[in-house]
């Protein structure tokens, strides 16, 4: 297994997404909600919508690892998971 995967430590109450655009310091992880599939109807449909253009590039080594120092700053995360170095950075836009 890569040793930079890392799931949420079995002590959390639930899992952090990885938010995909730079949120700031300070702020709480946000609950990685799992559930069972549920049977949607038509009418549970209120507003759809379509997205046209892709969401700005962010180097993802960067967010990932700011990911992971918002789950070492919960309770019970010290130490937890390892930090991608830039030595390990595919390089690819806008990482360069």
């Amino acid at each position: 297994m890569n040793h930079y995967f890392f799931p949420t430590p079995a002590d959390f109450a639930f899992g952090g997404t990885m938010h995909l655009a730079p949120i700031g310091g300070g702020l709480p992880m946000t609950a990685e909600i799992l559930c069972f599939p549920v049977d949607y109807q038509v009418d549970h449909l209120v507003t759809a919508g379509t997205i046209n253009r892709p969401p700005p590039a962010h180097c993802l080594r960067n967010l990932r690892n700011a990911h992971l120092r918002g789950l070492r700053n919960e309770p019970g995360g010290a130490g937890f998971g390892d930090i991608i170095g830039a030595e390990d950075c595919h390089g690819g836009a806008p990482c360069r």
